[in-house]
């Protein structure tokens, strides 16, 4: 019974902070991120990382919600972005 503490207090803080509060990758909330329109691009992406190659594809969101799947290379920048929804 020692995990119930630390597991309880874990519980607490993830429902403490609003959705709002939570960090987003390259603009996206966790909720896009999971969403239908995201998996075709995070799958091309983790294709990508296997097979090696310098250009990875990544979903990207702007401040209005737009998703995008876009290949990233080594100058982390984005290009050929694709509408997703």
């Amino acid at each position: 019974m020692k995990t119930a503490l630390p597991l309880a207090a874990l519980a607490i803080l993830l429902t403490a902070f609003p959705v709002a509060a939570k960090p987003k990758i390259n603009g996206c909330t966790y909720g896009q991120l999971g969403g239908n329109a995201a998996k075709s691009c995070i799958r091309q992406g983790e294709r990508d990382l296997i097979r090696g190659s310098s250009r990875v594809h990544a979903v990207a969101c702007t401040s209005t919600g737009k998703m995008f799947c876009c290949e990233y290379g080594s100058d982390n920048k984005p290009k050929n972005c694709q509408a997703l929804n």
